[in-house]
Order: C-alpha cells, then sequence, then structure tokens
C-alpha cells in the first residue's frame, strides 16, 4: 500500500452567500472511508527535490488526525507532520499542525448564528502572528477583510479588502482581493455544469500588468470524488466554497480536485509550456479508491524543469 502525503490542504474554503450551510451528508456505503493518504513529490530539478507524505485517518467522513513526513530527497532531511481536527455541534473549530512534535500552526474557524463561516484565524506561535479574515454576508455578496493581531483579541492592519459571489447552488462564482497599501487587484472566475466545476480562470489587474494570468478547463468523469465526500463533510459546502480562493493557485498543486463532485479526468491551461496526466481507480460502489495526478513544466528549451506528481488513495473498510 502506497504511502501518502499531504501539505496542508487545511486552509481550503470558499465563501458563500447563499442559503444553506448545512453539513452535507455523504453518499451511503455499504463499506466506510477509513484513511486517505496524501503523497506529492515535488522536484525542481538541480535545486531540490521534496517528497510530502501523510496519513489522515477517516470517521464518518471527516479528518480525525494526521501524521506523515515531509523528506528532502536531496539532503535526506526529514520532518515530522502531524494533523488533528477538532469539532463542535458538528462543524470544524480547529485545525492543529505540529512539525516534529512541536505546534506549527493553528487554523480556528468560528461561525455566525445562521452556521456560516464569521473568521477564519491562522495562529503561528513563532511569531505570535495570528493572520484573520473575518467575513460579512449581504443578500447577494460576501465581503472580508484579512487583517492582524499580536494577542487573538485586538486585530488591524488591515491589507486585503475581498468580496465573493456564489450561486443558488452554494458554488462560488466570483472571488477578487484588493491590496489596500498597493494598486493591484486579483479577480478569479469560476464555472459550473451539474454543480461540477469546469472553468477557473485568474486575473491580475496593477500598473505594470494586467490581463489573464491563467485559466483551467476541467474535464470530470461520472464516479464519486472521494476527495471532495471527505472535504465537504469536513468543511461544509458553503465554507469550503469560501476558502478555495485562498489556496495556492500554483498549477501543480492542482486545488479543484478538492470541490470537484467527479475526479477531473484531464484538464489544459493557458500556462506555457506545460502538460498534465491522470489516473483513476474505483471500487465496485463508483468511489475513486485511488487518484494520480501528474504535471510536468518545461523551460524555454524544452528540457523538464520541474514534474510534479500528487496521489490521493482512500481505503474503504467495513465492519
Amino acid at each position: 500500500m502506497k504511502k501518502n502525503h499531504l501539505i496542508s490542504l487545511l486552509s481550503l474554503i470558499i465563501i458563500s452567500c447563499s442559503t444553506s450551510n448545512d453539513i452535507v451528508e455523504a453518499p451511503r456505503l455499504t463499506s466506510y472511508i477509513s484513511q486517505f493518504h496524501f503523497e506529492q513529490l515535488d522536484p525542481i530539478l538541480g535545486l531540490r527535490s521534496n517528497l510530502d507524505s501523510i496519513n489522515y485517518l477517516i470517521e464518518d467522513n471527516k479528518f480525525r488526525s494526521g501524521s506523515g513526513k515531509n523528506i528532502n530527497l536531496l539532503t535526506g532531511e526529514e520532518i515530522e507532520l502531524g494533523f488533528d481536527y477538532l469539532y463542535d455541534n458538528n462543524r470544524l473549530s480547529k485545525v492543529e499542525q505540529t512539525r516534529n512534535g512541536v505546534l506549527h500552526r493553528s487554523y480556528f474557524y468560528n461561525y455566525n448564528s445562521n452556521g456560516d463561516l464569521s473568521e477564519y484565524i491562522r495562529f503561528t506561535p513563532s511569531s505570535s502572528n495570528y493572520r484573520r479574515i473575518a467575513f460579512n454576508y449581504t443578500n447577494d455578496t460576501i465581503y472580508a477583510t484579512r487583517d492582524y493581531s499580536t494577542d487573538g483579541i485586538t486585530y488591524n492592519n488591515i491589507d486585503r479588502e475581498i468580496k465573493y459571489v456564489i450561486d443558488n447552488n452554494d458554488n462560488c462564482v466570483f472571488y477578487e482581493y484588493k491590496l489596500v497599501n498597493f494598486n493591484f487587484t486579483s479577480t478569479d472566475f469560476y464555472e459550473y455544469e451539474n454543480d461540477n466545476l469546469t472553468v477557473e480562470a485568474f486575473f491580475n489587474s496593477n500598473p505594470n500588468n494586467s490581463g489573464i494570468i491563467n485559466q483551467f478547463n476541467y474535464n470530470l468523469n461520472t464516479v464519486t470524488n472521494t476527495l471532495n465526500v471527505i472535504s465537504e463533510a469536513s468543511f461544509s459546502k458553503k465554507t469550503l466554497m469560501l476558502l478555495h480562493p485562498l489556496d495556492n493557485k500554483s498549477v501543480n498543486q492542482i486545488q479543484a480536485r478538492k470541490i470537484a463532485k467527479n475526479p477531473i479526468t484531464n484538464f489544459t491551461t493557458t500556462f506555457v509550456n506545460s502538460n498534465f496526466s491522470v489516473d483513476h481507480t474505483t471500487n465496485e460502489e463508483n468511489f475513486a479508491t485511488l487518484s494520480e495526478y501528474v504535471f510536468g513544466q518545461f523551460g524555454a528549451t524544452g528540457s523538464l524543469v520541474t514534474r510534479t506528481t500528487i496521489t490521493d488513495e482512500f481505503i474503504f473498510s467495513q465492519d
């Protein structure tokens, strides 16, 4: 069985300004998801080669804990990784991430009286830094700001103003953030078919460079995306849609695999000199049990610069 890994999938989630923020009831299985192995090999040839491998324990389709390693394949250095997930009233309230047994980061999820995410806070103990995104809901738009604190009580220094729009299915269709102190705006557009993400387009606007920086067009198959089942059960779809635009948008991270209802079979991108392949294995209940994504990036001469491989493996058990 493959060992796997994960980076920090845990700051994921987008926002939604619609009605239902209920925890999604996952499809019923005769077996149940008991483990999720995540592995990412991310080499930049000649510079570094890192392997992240994490095994997550799953209960009631939710993340409960994770343990694994980050390995520098060039030097042999290993960092032990740990994750713990805490829930309150069936909603995710806190995620703790450790490195070599020492708390590295904590993520806090606070909710308003309607059950909508009101604050998403990242705490870094080494710098006593709290970074908060605070959400304000209106009828058709969700506004947010990003600010900071050293004690987790008093927040100031707003550096981003954020806006979300979602559709009636709680899918984020528009995301924008503006840097308060700089003339810079970043805008994302999302398109869906049958509640499935098909297009992501990212734009930048600043005095020196304006226009599209990347676009993904996704093709999906008809089986159930097991990673999405776990993610929606853990975070709720509405919260997941809030945090997704905040994830790393690097083309080799393939973050859309967390929010797609069906697994991605392939995608095209405007990112030059790149290729992509994917392979899925399913069980008799039509759930993905193994997904392997390979992304290659080439230099100006056509030589391979980096080749990222992401492997998601799901273990199903029976009582």
